[in-house]
């Protein structure tokens, strides 16, 4: 909805005040068919299966790596904060370097985010996560 003075919305003709964010016919019929592949291929279910592995490895690192203060997240976007920033970008230009893409975030720089497509498979993760542990060591 657009509210402003009567004396500035007289000028407008009907639907000149439209927005860039209105549905159209293109746009929903995509919306529907990406909804319709999230079910059919059960990747809600997915999501939450591989993820909840993924959360508990790295748990399991985080034990192992002192240099980890917490791992966080749901579903397949999962936090992993470190004790210092620096750490961060090194472990992430390392693991780039492997190909292995992290996404740095948090306010103070000190979070790495895991953020896998919801069709990932436990290889692609267990993956993931020897080219995490292999940063860890190497720094």
């Amino acid at each position: 909805g657009i509210a402003a003075p009567a004396k500035i919305m007289k000028n407008w003709s009907p639907g000149s005040h439209g927005g860039t964010f209105g549905g159209n016919p293109v746009c929903c019929a995509a919306a529907i068919a990406t909804i319709e592949v999230i079910k059919q291929g059960k990747l809600l279910r997915n999501a939450s299966r591989m993820g909840s592995y993924m959360k508990k490895a790295l748990e399991k690192l985080r034990i192992k790596y002192p240099v980890i203060k917490d791992v966080r997240g749901i579903g397949l976007m999962i936090g992993v904060d470190f004790k210092e920033a620096a750490l961060v970008s090194q472990i992430m230009n390392y693991c780039l370097k492997h190909g292995l893409i992290l996404i740095p975030t948090g306010g103070g720089g000190t979070v790495m985010r895991f953020v896998p497509p919801l069709i990932v498979n436990k290889a692609q993760i267990d993956q993931a996560l020897k080219i995490f542990e292999r940063a860890l060591s190497n720094v």
